[in-house]
């Protein structure tokens, strides 16, 4: 019974001493970004998608330093978000189409784990398109 009292009392020990601690505002602001954005590095690829504010249907194509099609999404409506699309780090080409006919063609070096979130606004232009990090 002595032992037992003794090793319950070391095994608490052990636990309390053996906890480490994070500064909350800095776990919640990461993983604030990151539900944010919904956005999985796998396999170290890049990642792009687009929302669409306007009031035009619009295209999105997405292509590789050798012009090769990696990921697409055609007549997403407004108020729609795209899934996210992974591809291969490197020189990668996005092509934003609404369907007014308008083209607008970005061009940006995508790093591992990159993820690059456009956005159409109202008047059916590209209003946001950061690229974050992670």
């Amino acid at each position: 019974m002595k032992n037992l009292l003794k090793l319950s009392v070391l095994c608490i020990a052990i636990i309390f001493t053996s906890c480490s601690t994070e500064p909350i505002e800095n776990s919640f602001t990461e993983n604030n970004e990151l539900e944010n954005l919904n956005f999985v590095c796998s396999n170290s690829q890049a990642g792009a998608r687009i929302t669409n504010n306007g009031d035009l249907d619009v295209n999105l194509e997405i292509y590789d330093s050798n012009g090769i099609l990696v990921g697409f999404v055609y007549n997403l409506s407004p108020g729609e978000s795209s899934s996210w699309f992974y591809f291969d780090a490197g020189v990668t080409t996005f092509d934003v189409l609404s369907s007014d006919g308008a083209l607008k063609a970005i061009v940006q070096d995508m790093n591992h784990c990159s993820a690059y979130d456009m956005e159409v606004g109202e008047n059916n232009h590209i209003v946001s398109d950061a690229i974050e990090q992670f």
